[in-house]
C-alpha cells in the first residue's frame, strides 16, 4: 500500500496517505487459490513521445499490489499501443520493481513502418518478429489493441521475484523528424500457483443450441437463476471476410454440443482479421466458467492460426481469471492471449481453453483473431464458446416452513460482493435454490462448509441475570436477548445486519419481537433508515438485540435463526422494514440451528469444604456481574430457615463486569447444614442461590484468557492496508488523480508534492490552480508554494480538523485531487503590528476526561467514563494529578461531573462525597440513585498552580455499607498563556484576554466586560516558537486568510511572533465568533 508516514514537527502535521486513486485501471484482488491466474493492469493516459529524446525516456507506471511470484514460464508480458510514423526510431524497455530492465525494442533507423500495436511476451513462436514488414493498423476487430504478438526471450529471464511494486514502461525516440504518442499499455502477470476458488454448489447455465442453428443471438434468460445474458455489441466482420460470425450452432465443436460461433476466411492483411463480442449479465454472477473451443492452427493448405483473449469486468473493476490450456502441446500463452501451434480435429477437446473467473462478473468480452502465420490471406478458421456456467445467488437452508425455497420467495442474495460483504470468516457459495434441512446445514454441506459460522449465542444464564454477548449484557429486568455476529463489509457503503429468531418454535419468523432491533448492542430505536455495519468493518463482532413482549422461554427443542447482511436499499426503510424473505442485490443469508436451552440460566461454580471442626473454606466464581454490590453467605438452620454465616458483607470486585470474578472466604461454623449464596444488587434487590452441600462441587470455575488486543489491532491494520490496496486498484480508470489524507491531529497540515509524486500520482508539471482539497462535498482553502506548473519543491498547506469526541477514531479523511477544476486558495492580508502592546493570555480549560472505562449502567447516552471511586465500609477515596501548564493568576474554577453507580431502595441519598484541591477542602455534595451530579467551586486566588494540581474525592458515610461513583470529568477553568500547542490547534477570539482589561472577571460565571481597547485588544503575541519560519492563518468557515508581515523576535533560543488580528474585536458581537479561529505554527 502506498503510504507516507505521519510526522509532527514544529506543530505542523504531515497528513498520512493510505489510499491513492491512480489514473489507470485494472488491478484486482489476489485470492488464496492455485495454478495459472491471469492479472492485467492498464494504463490508458496518452503520453507524447518527444522527437529525438533519447536517452531521456517517457514512462508509464503500473502499481501492483498482489504479492505472488513471477519470473520465467511466460509469467511477464506487456502490451503496447503507440502511434509513430517511423517506429524504428524507438527504444522500448520494461523495468521491474527491482529496477532490472528488459529491452523490448532497440532503435535501428531502418524500420520505417508505422506504429506498434503489439503484445510483447516470451512466446517463442517463430512467426512473432518485432519487424513484420508492414504497418500495424490502428483499427482491427473493434479497434483491438495489442493485436500483434512479438516474442522477447528476455521477458523470461530479466526478473524473478514478487509481483508487487511499481513496474515502468519506458519509451524514447532516438532520431530526428518523426514523433509519436504512447496511447495505452497493459502489463500482464501470471500466477502459476493459483486457481479459481469453488464458488457454486450448483449452477445456472444456457445451451447455445437452444437459440437455433446459425441464428443470431441477442439475449436469453439463464435458468434457474433468472439472470439475463445479453449481447451488447460486436465488431462486425473483418475486411474481405466471406463468412458470418456471432451466431449459435447446434452441432459439436471441441467435444461440446451447442456453441456460440466465430468464423473467418479473409484475404489481404491478416492483422485486420479480428472479431470481438461483448456480453452483459443483468446482475453480477459468480463462479463464471466456460471454454473457448477448437483453438488451433493449420500450417498447410488454407493456412490459419487462431489466437484469442478474454477479459471481464465486475463491480470491483477488471476481474482476474484462471486460464487453463487443455493441451499445452497445442496451445501456448502469449501475454493474455491463447495462441495455437498445431492442428486439432473439430471434435477433439485438446484445442480448448478453459476460463474460470475469481470474482463476480458483470460483463465478459471475447476477442478472436488470426495470428501472425500467415500474415496475408488466412484460410477458413473458426472457434466457439461453450455453454456458460455460473451462480447468481446465495440461498438459505432452514426448514421449508421458514420460506427457504425460491418458490416461496425464499431469501437470496446476489453474489456481486461475495468477497467484500459476508458473515463469518469467508464469503458465501452460490446455489440455484434454497436447501431446506432439519438442522439448517444444507448449504453448509453443499460445497465448502463456510455457511454455518460467525453467529455466536450467549452462554447459559441464571434467572434474573442478563444475557452476555461480548461486552454487552441485556437488562435482566426486560425481555431482551442478544446474539453476536462476525461480519465483514468492504463493499464501499454502510450495510444492514438483521436477524430473525423463532423464539416460540412455531416454524416461522412472524411473531412479535422475532426480528432484531436496528441498533447494535442497544435497545434504542433509531430505525432501519441508516446501516448498522460501517464500510471498512473487518471481522467486526456485531451484537444484535431482540426485544420481546413476553418472557423468553427455554427452548426444549432446537430452534432456528436467520441472519441477513446487505447494502440493498430494501433493507433501509422503516415504512417497509427488512424481511426474512425475498431477493437483495448482495451480501449473505445464513440460517443456523439454535441449540436446546440456549434461549433463557451468572453463577458459574460453588465449592464449600470443611477445614476442621470449626471452619469451612468457601470458594465461588461468577461469569458476569451486572450491578452487583456484593455477597453474603447463609447457612441452613433447619426447615426453610437460613441464618447469616459469619454476617460479613463481601464486596463485589467487578460490580459491572462481563469478565469472570473469583471469591473465597473462611466461615467460622461447626454446622453441617448446606450453604446459600446471596447476591446484593445495586438497586437493593436480593437473589439467593443454593443450597450447596458441604464437600460437593457445583458447576465449574471459569477460566479467562485475556484477549490479544494488540495482535488483533495489528491484524486489523494489516487487513485495512490490504483493503486500501484493493480499493486503490479497483477504482482505477476514473480519470482523476487523487490522494486521501487521513488527518489525525487538528491544525495545519503540510504535504510535499514530491511525496504525492512518489505515491504514483502523475502530478509533476500539472497546473497548480487545478488542485483541490476537499472535506466531503466541500472545498477546503489551501496555500501552495509557487504558482504555474507543480514541481517536486512545492508544498500544500491547509487547515484540517481531526475527529473529536469519538471513542473509535480520531482520523478524518481529506481528499487532495487533480483534475476536478480550480481549487480554493488562501487569500492574504497584512497583520503587521503597531507598537509592543499585545494579548498574551487566554481563558483555558485543563481537563481529565478521557473515555477510559465502559459501563452499561450509565444514566445517559454515553457509557464511557474516566474513573471509579468506591467505598466498602466507612471510607473510600481517590486522588488524581491535574496538570495545568502555563496557568497564571486570575479567576479559576474547578468543575466535577460524576454519576452514581448504585441505587438503594430506602429513602435518602445513596451518595455523599467531599472534594479537595491541593489539600484544601472545597465542599461536600450528596445525591441519590443512578443519576448525574455536577459540582463547581470558584477557587481562592493562588490555590490552583502552574503545573501539577492534586484533586481528591472522598466518599463519606451514607448509612449504607458501600458506595460507588463513576467520575466523568475534572475540569479546571483558569487563565493561561497562549502557548504553541494551543496556537497550532487554533485560537478563538472569545478565549483571548485583551491586555487593557487585565484580569477583571470575578469568576467564570460573569459576563465578559469590554472596556475601551487599544492595541492590546487587536494584537496577539505567541512565544516559544522553534524558529522564524512561522505561518499564521485566520480561518472562518470556508474562508482562510494568511496573515503576513508578522513581527518575529528571537531571544537566542526560541522565537516570539506578534501580529494584529482584527477578529479579536468580534468578541461578543454575535457574529459567530465560535466559527473563527487563528492558527499559528512553525513550518519546521
Amino acid at each position: 500500500m502506498s503510504q507516507v508516514p505521519t510526522r509532527h514537527q514544529g506543530r505542523v502535521c504531515l497528513a498520512r496517505f493510505l489510499r491513492t486513486l491512480l489514473v489507470f485501471s485494472g488491478a484486482l484482488i489476489s485470492l488464496s487459490v492455485q495454478s495459472q491466474v491471469i492479472y492485467t493492469y492498464e494504463n490508458s493516459n496518452a503520453l507524447a513521445i518527444p522527437d529525438n529524446g533519447c536517452p531521456t525516456f517517457v514512462e508509464r507506471t503500473f502499481v501492483v499490489a498482489e504479492t505472488f511470484q513471477v519470473g520465467g514460464n511466460g509469467t511477464i508480458a506487456v502490451g503496447i499501443d503507440l502511434t509513430h510514423t517511423y517506429r524504428g526510431d524507438l527504444n522500448i524497455q520494461l523495468v521491474a520493481p527491482n529496477n532490472n530492465v528488459a529491452v523490448l525494442a532497440t532503435s535501428n533507423g531502418n524500420e520505417g513502418n508505422d506504429h506498434y500495436r503489439v503484445m510483447f511476451s516470451s512466446n517463442a513462436d517463430g512467426g512473432n518478429p518485432l519487424n513484420d514488414g508492414d504497418v500495424d493498423p490502428l483499427a482491427a476487430g473493434g479497434n483491438s489493441p495489442y493485436r500483434r504478438l512479438v516474442g522477447v526471450a528476455a521477458l523470461d529471464s530479466f526478473y524473478t521475484g514478487p509481483a508487487n511494486g511499481t513496474w515502468r514502461l519506458r519509451v524514447c525516440d532516438n532520431f530526428n523528424v518523426d514523433t509519436g504518442t504512447l496511447n495505452m499499455a497493459r502489463l500482464v502477470l501470471r500466477n502459476n500457483a493459483a486457481t479459481a476458488p469453488a464458488v457454486c454448489a450448483s449452477n445456472s447455465t444456457f445451451d447455445w443450441g437452444n437459440n437455433g442453428n446459425g441464428a443470431a443471438f441477442t439475449s436469453a434468460v439463464m435458468a434457474p437463476d433468472g439472470i439475463t445474458l445479453s449481447q451488447v455489441t460486436t465488431s462486425g466482420e473483418p475486411p474481405n471476410d466471406i463468412h458470418t460470425s456471432y451466431v449459435t450452432q447446434t452441432g459439436t465443436l471441441g467435444g461440446h454440443a451447442g456453441h456460440y460461433f466465430f468464423r473467418m476466411d479473409t484475404s489481404g492483411d491478416t492483422e485486420l482479421s479480428a472479431e470481438y463480442v461483448l456480453f452483459q449479465f443483468s446482475a453480477p454472477v459468480s463462479g463464471l466458467a466456460f471454454d473457448l473451443l477448437d483453438v488451433d492452427r493449420l500450417s498447410s493448405g488454407a493456412v490459419y492460426e487462431d489466437m484469442a483473449r478474454v477479459f471481464a469486468t465486475g463491480p470491483g473493476g477488471r476481474v482476474p481469471y484462471q486460464m487453463t490450456l487443455v493441451d499445452p502441446s497445442n496451445l501456448a500463452y502469449a501475454g493474455d492471449f491463447a495462441e495455437a501451434d498445431n492442428s486439432v480435429n473439430d471434435a477433439a477437446t485438446n484445442g480448448n481453453v478453459r476460463y474460470s473467473f475469481l470474482e463476480p462478473v458483470s460483463t465478459v468480452a471475447i476477442q478472436y483473431a488470426q495470428g501472425d502465420q500467415p500474415n496475408t490471406d488466412s484460410g477458413n478458421q473458426w472457434i466457439g464458446i461453450s455453454d456458460l456456467q455460473f451462480c447468481g445467488y446465495d440461498h438459505g437452508d432452514a426448514p421449508a416452513s421458514y420460506g427457504t425455497l425460491r418458490a416461496n420467495n425464499g431469501p437470496r442474495h446476489g453474489l456481486r460482493d461475495r468477497t467484500r460483504l459476508f458473515i463469518g470468516s469467508s464469503g458465501p457459495d452460490g446455489e440455484t435454490d434454497g436447501l431446506p434441512s432439519a438442522g439448517a446445514t444444507g448449504d453448509d454441506s453443499s460445497l465448502n462448509g463456510d455457511e454455518n459460522g460467525g453467529v455466536t449465542f450467549p452462554p447459559a444464564r441464571l434467572p434474573n441475570q442478563g444475557w452476555v454477548c461480548g461486552a454487552y449484557t441485556t437488562d435482566p429486568s426486560q425481555n431482551h436477548f442478544c446474539v453476536s455476529v462476525a461480519v465483514t463489509n468492504n463493499s464501499g457503503a454502510a450495510a444492514q445486519l438483521v436477524a430473525w429468531i423463532d423464539f416460540n418454535n412455531d416454524g416461522d419468523f412472524n411473531d412479535p419481537g422475532e426480528r432484531s432491533l436496528p441498533d447494535l448492542a442497544s435497545t434504542a430505536t433509531s430505525g432501519f433508515a441508516s446501516g448498522n455495519i460501517p464500510n471498512g468493518a473487518n471481522g467486526l463482532s456485531a451484537v444484535l438485540v431482540f426485544a420481546l413482549p413476553a418472557p423468553i422461554p427455554n427452548n426444549a427443542s432446537a430452534s432456528v435463526i436467520r441472519t441477513r447482511l446487505t447494502t440493498d436499499a430494501s433493507f433501509f426503510s422503516d415504512a417497509s422494514p427488512p424481511s426474512h424473505l425475498g431477493t437483495v442485490s448482495n451480501g449473505e443469508v445464513q440460517d443456523d440451528s439454535i441449540p436446546v436451552n440456549t434461549l433463557p440460566v451468572t453463577l458459574a461454580g460453588f465449592n464449600a469444604v470443611r477445614l476442621d471442626a470449626g471452619r469451612i473454606a468457601v470458594r465461588w466464581s461468577v461469569a458476569t456481574e451486572a450491578g452487583t454490590l456484593g455477597y453474603r453467605l447463609l447457612q441452613a438452620a433447619g426447615g426453610e430457615a437460613q441464618t447469616a454465616a459469619g454476617g460479613e458483607f463481601i464486596p463485589a470486585t467487578g460490580v459491572d463486569s462481563v469478565l469472570p470474578q473469583y471469591y473465597q472466604t473462611t466461615l467460622l461454623s461447626s454446622s453441617e447444614q448446606p450453604l446459600y449464596l446471596e447476591e446484593i444488587a445495586s438497586g437493593g434487590k436480593l437473589e439467593r442461590f443454593g443450597p450447596f452441600a458441604l464437600g460437593a462441587v457445583s458447576g465449574s470455575e471459569l477460566s479467562f484468557e485475556p484477549q490479544p488486543w494488540a495482535q488483533a489491532a495489528a491484524e486489523r491494520s494489516q487487513q485495512a492496508q490490504r483493503d486500501a490496496q484493493h480499493n486503490l486498484l479497483a477504482q482505477r480508470g476514473a480519470g482523476i488523480a487523487a490522494a486521501e489524507a487521513l488527518v489525525e491531529q487538528t491544525g495545519l497540515q503540510r504535504v510535499a508534492i514530491a511525496d504525492l509524486a512518489a505515491l504514483g500520482l502523475q502530478i509533476i508539471g500539472a497546473p497548480a490552480n487545478q488542485l483541490q482539497v476537499r472535506r466531503g462535498d466541500e472545498q477546503v482553502p489551501y496555500r501552495i508554494s509557487g504558482d504555474g506548473a507543480l514541481n517536486s519543491g512545492n508544498h500544500i498547506e491547509f487547515y484540517a480538523d481531526a475527529v473529536e469526541g469519538s471513542q473509535y477514531t480520531r482520523t478524518r479523511p481529506y481528499l487532495i485531487t487533480l483534475g476536478l477544476g480550480e481549487g480554493t486558495r488562501w487569500s492574504q492580508s497584512s497583520a503587521a503590528p503597531s507598537g509592543v502592546l499585545a494579548a498574551t493570555q487566554l481563558r483555558r480549560e485543563y481537563r481529565l476526561d478521557d473515555n477510559r472505562y465502559y459501563n452499561f449502567s450509565a444514566p445517559g447516552a454515553d457509557p464511557w467514563y474516566y474513573d471509579t471511586i468506591q467505598r466498602n465500609g466507612a471510607q473510600g477515596e481517590r486522588s488524581w494529578t491535574l496538570q495545568a501548564p502555563g496557568l497564571r493568576d486570575g479567576p479559576s474554577q474547578l468543575r466535577v461531573e460524576l454519576w452514581g453507580g448504585l441505587d438503594f431502595p430506602d429513602p435518602g441519598d445513596d451518595h455523599r462525597y467531599r472534594v479537595s484541591l491541593n489539600g484544601q477542602v472545597l465542599g461536600e455534595r450528596s445525591f441519590d440513585g443512578v443519576h448525574t451530579d455536577i459540582g463547581s467551586w470558584d477557587l481562592p486566588a493562588g490555590l490552583a498552580v502552574d503545573g501539577a494540581n492534586a484533586v481528591r474525592i472522598e466518599l463519606l458515610d451514607t448509612g449504607h455499607p458501600v458506595d460507588i461513583l463513576r467520575l466523568e470529568s475534572l475540569v479546571l477553568s483558569a487563565v493561561g498563556l497562549v502557548d504553541t500547542d494551543r496556537a497550532a490547534q487554533g485560537l478563538v477570539p472569545e478565549s483571548i484576554i485583551g491586555s487593557p482589561d487585565g484580569i477583571s472577571l470575578l469568576s467564570f460565571e460573569d459576563e465578559a466586560t469590554q472596556p475601551p481597547c487599544g492595541l492590546g485588544c487587536v494584537q496577539l503575541q505567541v512565544g516559544d516558537l522553534p524558529d522564524a519560519d512561522v505561518v499564521a492563518v485566520s480561518v472562518a468557515g470556508a474562508r482562510a486568510v494568511e496573515l503576513t508581515d508578522l513581527q518575529l523576535q528571537s531571544d537566542g533560543g526560541s522565537w516570539t511572533a506578534t501580529l494584529r488580528w482584527d477578529e479579536l474585536l468580534a468578541q461578543g458581537d454575535g457574529g459567530g465568533a465560535a466559527d473563527r479561529r487563528l492558527v499559528i505554527a512553525s513550518r519546521s
